[in-house]
């Protein structure tokens, strides 16, 4: 409709008409130019036909009201209020130009579909700003909550962004007041405002201006049919006023009826009423009922695809702050999915959609997209539909789930709250991406961490290799340049400690600044667990179950899809395999260790169904095990056959699978050796009740932080058969006197416990009691416990050793001999690396020590103290008695590069020009110092000593382990 005023028209010689900038809800607003202070503003017109009109009268001066009641930069500001010659009524307000929120949610739709959800354009627009646009504009309508004010027409057309990008809510024509202070006020100001026009004006108003009102049959429907919203009116765009409640699709009332309502008596008389009430009351007496006072029962007032049910429902009183709350969370709906969340093939439908408050439920989907691009037309929606996937963040999910719950008291109960959940979202993301660039630091620092390690690996290997090239009393000035590569590989390591610093105090700042961001944890996973890798390769076991606990509290906070999630969880469950090709056996059992009373107790058996057989044949012929989904740790796989029980401890690690499969090329190259090793159970007879088998292997021999031990290494070792425990002074007393027997006198003195000489040619009487008669027996003073019978033999050389090993090999018909320091320990610890036979954890009741008596320590019975017992079954290394074995001391004994133990060569040893042999284990005059079951001690062979002794094992050739198999 064309307005009434021209450009350069004067409005009360005060406004110069610039040009129309459209229509408003109940009138025309138009730019002109205020010449008492000399600035552009914009004016809004109640249209001519509406004088005449009660109802858009009084609205029209609530709307002025309203607004120029809301002081706050969300809502324009009201300048004047007046009348123009013509008699239409007028207010001012600052001219404002912008885009409306629809046009911006479009252009955010696509900037997310190019870019992602935070996806930023040219000029700074992204999904963030405009949830922070949204969210100014609550701020405003709650300002208006607390000033009674209800918009009651809430969407995105009426919401703009200014030239400076200030929000503002617009069309405040339909507003409610929640209360009366202000009904004298609006009485006075109607009385003030309204003159009755000629009669010829309204004549001339319904001749020129064509009435909104609406007859359907007029407009060529049939009965009962009803226009669809693009042939009566876009339902985003023109809100309905004054719809009656009872209307549904199948009624065929028109919408409005097509006479305006006529001048009631007062409105044209000069007696005015002074009250409010009154004025409703006789408005609701001239009343058609087609047509009423918005605020009245039974009407609706708003836009359909924005509106709340009890709006749809024609229930006035009820609308208050949580109407518009409804609203906002339409208009938040809009933004998630890019449409309305109520939409339909025409007007009536849509209603009864929001009558009923069925739209579909915006789902988390993370791989939906933000922008929908199948978006379902109205023609497409269906009964069935209930869901649309989106990739919005899920908190704004649920505050639009709240702000459109169907019950009134089940949304925020006002703008402010609503305002304050998407302020406290918008803070969130800030610091989202602040953390996120925080995060975005560490990647080049990983990356520096790897490159470093790598080098000091590649230094440290270039100086060892180097000084092994060098004899031991090479000057230092020869070696002070491979020195210098070691230090340099320290001086590498310690950067990357430094750098770890530095990545855990960024960690640290980002976790609170964005707790639970998932590029935290993945970052955090990925460090913890390099960290832990290489704490783990440095022996540091105390920083390294720090890291892979903080590793685990990472892994676990990833979200159950994340890609790494995965690798996570089976680095700290420790799931890989263990392979083993085993002989003929007659039950397997499996037990997990685990940690009582500070030490390693075997527990229960593992669930068999975690254990897989392959390639089961029968009894005569080759199995393999393989087992799967163990968590890291220690075990002991227990195979019988008769009455024999093999222990077979692991170690599982998700790093390093195990196997059987030896150093390459193997030591042995006979026609038995094979890519992987057989584990093969004996016969039932070829084990003794004081033999156990130590089958072949890699295990974990020195430790770090033990005096006198090696630094760590991996070793294989073949299988070997040892003694349960060390040779006693009964066994012993059978070999000298068997010597007697046999003739040979001066051996048996010679190889008698004896206080040592002063030189090794030297003899001392001996310490048992001798009688040519009788042999050899228990000196007197056998009551004391180290002259025992069941008490280990002391104060023999390692010759004497030897020799008792060379006679009970002749005797028995195997090869019996002394340990190699390799095969001790294994024997003593397993393979998992732990520290004594039991754990890592020591206490003086648990071994024979130097604490562990109330009275005079020495030696024990070799069956005591039954915590001291290793994961093979051996007994008694870790305490009682040192023992001999038979590897020459070496302070750096020559290692092969590719893992096999220095084999036990007993011709070797025994022609050895080294003065010493190694000892090993603690003994009853140590502290718990010297109970490591890595310590090296180093003795002369002619050494004697009351806690020295030894024991005897041999070792299991492939072709004997074959043969086991027949």
């Amino acid at each position: 409709m064309p307005t009434s005023f021209q450009p350069n028209d004067l409005i009360q010689e005060r406004y110069r008409v610039l040009k129309p900038l459209g229509e408003g809800s109940m009138g025309e607003v138009l730019l002109v130019y205020d010449l008492h202070i000399d600035r552009p503003v914009a004016m809004k017109l109640l249209k001519h036909k509406s004088l005449s009109d009660e109802e858009r009268l009084l609205r029209f001066i609530d709307e002025a009201k309203c607004q120029a009641r809301l002081q706050h930069p969300g809502v324009i500001s009201v300048y004047d209020i007046g009348r123009a010659e013509n008699g239409q009524l007028f207010f001012t307000m600052r001219a404002v130009q912008g885009l409306d929120f629809d046009q911006l949610i479009k252009r955010v739709h696509q900037i997310t579909l190019r870019d992602g959800l935070w996806g930023v354009d040219k000029e700074g627009w992204s999904f963030r700003r405009l949830i922070q646009v949204l969210k100014q504009c609550a701020d405003a309508v709650g300002f208006a909550h607390t000033q009674g004010i209800i918009h009651r027409d809430l969407k995105p057309q009426n919401l703009i962004i200014g030239p400076h990008g200030d929000p503002l809510v617009l069309d405040w024509g339909i507003a409610k007041l929640l209360d009366d202070v202000f009904a004298p006020s609006r009485v006075e100001q109607f009385q003030s405002f309204f003159t009755p026009l000629p009669q010829e004006a309204h004549a001339q108003d319904d001749d020129e201006v064509e009435s909104e009102t609406i007859d359907l049959k007029q407009l060529g429907f049939k009965e009962g049919e009803l226009p669809t919203e693009s042939q009566l009116f876009s339902i985003n765009d023109t809100p309905v006023h004054s719809l009656t409640s009872t209307l549904s699709p199948s009624d065929p009332t028109p919408i409005t009826s097509n006479k305006p309502s006529p001048t009631p008596d007062w409105l044209s008389s000069s007696q005015h009423k002074p009250l409010l009430s009154s004025v409703y009351e006789e408005l609701n007496t001239h009343s058609t009922g087609s047509k009423s006072v918005s605020t009245l029962e039974g009407t609706i007032t708003g836009t359909p695809a924005y509106m709340s049910p009890e709006q749809a429902q024609g229930r006035s009183a009820e609308v208050d702050a949580s109407t518009d709350v409804y609203a906002l969370g339409c208009v938040l709906y809009h933004i998630l999915c890019g449409a309305p969340p109520y939409r339909g093939k025409h007007v009536m439908e849509v209603l009864s959609k929001v009558r009923a408050g069925r739209f579909l439920r915006l789902v988390y989907d993370p791989h939906a997209g933000l922008p929908v691009a199948h978006l379902p037309s109205p023609n497409e929606l269906t009964q069935a539909s209930t869901e649309l996937k989106v990739s919005a963040p899920e908190a704004l999910l649920r505050i639009c789930e709240r702000a459109m719950s169907y019950e009134r008291q089940d949304r925020y109960p006002n703008a402010i709250e609503f305002a304050q959940e998407l302020g406290a979202w918008i803070n969130g993301v800030q610091q989202r991406q602040e953390a996120l660039q925080l995060l975005a630091t560490l990647k080049p620092i990983r990356t520096q961490q790897a490159q470093l390690e790598e080098e000091a690996k590649r230094l440290d290997l270039s100086a060892q290799r180097s000084l092994k090239g060098l004899p031991s009393w090479a000057s230092d000035m020869e070696k002070a340049p491979f020195w210098e590569l070691e230090d340099q590989a320290s001086a590498l390591r310690e950067e990357v400690e430094s750098l770890d610093f530095q990545v855990e105090l960024t960690l640290q700042s980002t976790r609170a600044l964005a707790g639970d961001l998932v590029e935290l944890h993945q970052e955090a996973s990925a460090h913890y667990l390099a960290s832990h890798m290489r704490l783990v390769d440095a022996q540091r076991e105390r920083e390294a179950q720090r890291a892979l606990s903080y590793l685990r509290e990472h892994a676990h906070s990833l979200p159950q899809d994340h890609h790494a999630r995965a690798r996570y969880l089976h680095y700290l469950k420790g799931e890989g395999s263990v392979e083993l090709s085993l002989g003929p056996f007659d039950e397997l059992t499996l037990f997990s260790e685990s940690i009582s009373r500070r030490r390693l107790i075997r527990s229960s058996c593992v669930d068999s169904e975690l254990i897989s057989l392959s390639s089961l044949l029968d009894q005569h012929q080759k199995i393999t095990l393989l087992y799967t989904s163990l968590t890291a740790g220690s075990y002991t796989l227990a195979l019988k056959r008769g009455e024999i029980t093999i222990l077979y401890p692991l170690k599982l690690d998700p790093r390093k699978p195990s196997t059987l499969t030896p150093p390459q090329p193997h030591l042995q190259s006979d026609e038995h050796t094979q890519t992987a090793r057989s584990l093969v159970i004996p016969p039932v007879d070829y084990l003794k009740r004081d033999e156990r088998l130590v089958p072949l292997g890699w295990y974990q021999a020195g430790d770090l932080d033990v005096p006198r031990a090696l630094s760590p290494v991996e070793l294989w070792l073949e299988s070997f058969v040892v003694k349960v425990y060390p040779v006693t002074h009964g066994e012993y007393l059978g070999f000298l006197n068997d010597l007697l027997v046999r003739g040979d006198e001066a051996r048996a003195l010679r190889h008698a416990p004896q206080e040592m000489s002063s030189s090794p040619e030297q003899l001392s009487p001996p310490l048992y009691a001798y009688d040519q008669n009788t042999g050899f027996s228990l000196p007197s003073n056998a009551e004391e416990l180290c002259w025992r019978k069941d008490s280990p033999v002391v104060m023999i050389t390692w010759w004497d050793a030897c020799a008792y090993a060379q006679w009970l090999a002749e005797r028995e018909g195997r090869p019996w001999r002394l340990l190699s320091e390799w095969e001790w320990e294994k024997a003593a610890r397993g393979v998992d690396g732990r520290s004594y036979p039991w754990g890592d954890y020591i206490d003086p009741s648990w071994c024979c020590n130097r604490l562990s008596h109330q009275g005079e320590p020495g030696t024990q019975p070799v069956d005591s103290f039954p915590v001291d017992t290793s994961p093979y079954g051996v007994r008694g290394t870790a305490g009682n008695v040192a023992e001999w074995t038979l590897t020459p001391h070496e302070d750096e004994p020559s290692l092969s590069e590719r893992g096999e133990a220095p084999p036990a060569d007993l011709q070797a040893a025994l022609s050895s020009d080294l003065p010493a042999r190694v000892a090993k284990g603690g003994a009853w005059d140590d502290g718990p110092a010297f109970c490591y079951s890595a310590v090296r001690h180093r003795g002369a062979t002619h050494y004697r000593r009351m806690s020295l002794s030894f024991r005897l094992g041999y070792s299991v050739s492939p072709k004997e382990e074959a043969s086991w198999v027949n």
